[in-house]
């Protein structure tokens, strides 16, 4: 006679048990402030893509998300969508403004002889004659203005 037991039992196919998963709902003001603050944080992510969004959807459904449609869920679901493999759409960064112009420079003085520098010391200025003196105020003050 046979007797069933753990050791000789058939091994039958059991069904798969369906697990029903949670309606993720979110109504526009929240997705658009949450999807703001999301590209705040990933700068190249296209936040009003109709398939990033259905993308995030689909992931926070499938994976269960608790709390739903959260800045915390949607920040899982941005990492999780683009490792290892993207995808998400993503917008390039726009390149870089270009560098300023280098600020002018002041024309390199020239001195006639006996003429004294607008950048002279205090000591070339007590050894000059009174005219150099009158010479470097009115220059001095010339390059001021």
């Amino acid at each position: 006679m046979y007797r069933p037991s753990y050791r000789n039992r058939e091994e039958l196919p059991s069904p798969a048990v369906k697990k029903e998963k949670r309606a993720i709902y979110s109504d526009p003001s929240n997705t658009r402030r949450i999807m703001a603050e999301i590209k705040k944080e990933f700068p190249q992510l296209d936040a009003g893509s109709e398939k990033n969004l259905i993308a995030i959807f689909s992931f926070l459904q499938d994976e269960d998300a608790v709390g739903g449609f959260t800045l915390e869920n949607v920040r899982v679901a941005v990492a999780a969508l683009s490792y290892p493999e993207e995808k998400l759409e993503r917008v390039p960064l726009p390149s870089p403004p270009p560098p300023p112009p280098p600020a002018p420079t002041e024309p390199e003085e020239v001195l006639r002889p006996g003429q004294l520098s607008i950048h002279a010391t205090r000591q070339e200025l007590e050894k000059a004659s009174p005219a150099q003196i009158r010479d470097y105020l009115k220059r001095l003050r010339a390059h001021q203005k």
